[in-house]
């Protein structure tokens, strides 16, 4: 079992697609670099790995792998894969999960009896996917010191004059662009200078949201009443995603209550997500391994619990 799990992640990081024969295939798609909606921070590109169950034929590339390491034939070596392939599903069905790695994490779902497979959260298969993002910090604008002329410029009286009808002619002019209306259509050519600009990083980019530190407001009885904003937020974003520990996965509400009702003593909850009803037991988990060292403290960890995203 070993064996191929090394062998899957070697083949992984120089091919997009392994075929496990009996199994399954591991996909690996392929996702170019990007920058966060800021413009601060460069994510470099990667590959995101999943499972896909009805590729089970053999293409024979697994087997040649493990044939030409060992220097064994290819029938000796598409035995050592049958034979891991059986022990990994013997591991599924009486451990319930199985990490492979630096791919990912197989669950097996006894009710439904399948497996579900839950990737790693970065790729180290790919080399340059291992690089830290790049986080680009804006430089200050330089602050432009005012010019100070050593002394007024005489004016004529017909230069004056001459500047106070410019003005006045300008001012004729911009009222009468104003009285005009304008089509939408053609708004982006209406201009009487039509100029070409470019813009530089700094000027596009969004300034930085303040942060709101404590809202203070009253209630009804005329109480104060303070809430911190940021405390606030982050436990509504801890609530909204996490990992819970899944005892059982039911059709409807009915059937998820009445299994509740069996364990009075547990603190279940009830979990809807793609069409089911799951009961959980205990917390919503930040860390999934956080969860599974609570999933083999359970009391009912020996009746097919699972870990599920939420």
């Amino acid at each position: 079992m070993n064996t191929i799990i090394r062998h899957i992640e070697y083949l992984l990081s120089r091919t997009d697609c392994v075929i496990v024969p009996n199994f399954g295939a591991f996909l690996a798609h392929y996702q170019s670099a990007k920058i966060d909606a800021e413009g601060l921070v460069a994510y470099p590109p990667h590959r995101v790995f999943t499972f896909n169950s009805a590729l089970k034929h053999n293409d024979g590339v697994l087997a040649c792998s493990i044939a030409r390491a060992q220097g064994i034939s290819y029938d000796a070596a598409l035995d050592q894969v049958y034979a891991g392939v059986q022990d990994i599903q013997q591991h599924l069905r009486k451990e319930g999960e199985l990490v492979l790695g630096r791919i990912g994490q197989l669950i097996y779902e006894a009710d439904t009896d399948s497996t579900q497979f839950f990737p790693s959260t970065a790729d180290m298969l790919t080399p340059f996917a291992a690089c830290l993002p790049v986080v680009r910090k804006p430089e200050p604008k330089p602050v432009e010191e005012p010019v100070l002329l050593d002394s007024a410029p005489i004016i004529a009286p017909w230069q004056r004059i001459a500047r106070l009808a410019a003005s006045i002619a300008l001012l004729i002019v911009i009222g009468f662009i104003a009285s005009t209306p304008i089509s939408v259509d053609d708004a982006a050519m209406a201009s009487l200078y039509p100029e070409l600009r470019q813009y530089t990083v700094d000027e596009i980019l969004p300034a930085a949201p303040e942060k709101v530190g404590t809202v203070t407001m009253y209630t009804a009885d005329k109480s104060v009443l303070s809430i911190d904003v940021d405390s606030t937020l982050r436990e509504i974003e801890a609530k909204s995603h996490g990992f819970l520990i899944i005892v059982g996965s039911f059709a409807n509400t009915d059937e998820a209550n009445r299994f509740i009702a069996l364990y009075p003593d547990e603190k279940l909850g009830i979990y809807e997500a793609d069409g089911k009803c799951r009961v959980y037991v205990g917390d919503l988990y930040s860390d999934q391994y956080e969860a599974y060292r609570a999933l083999q403290a359970s009391k009912l960890a020996k009746k097919g619990a699972w870990v599920c995203k939420k």
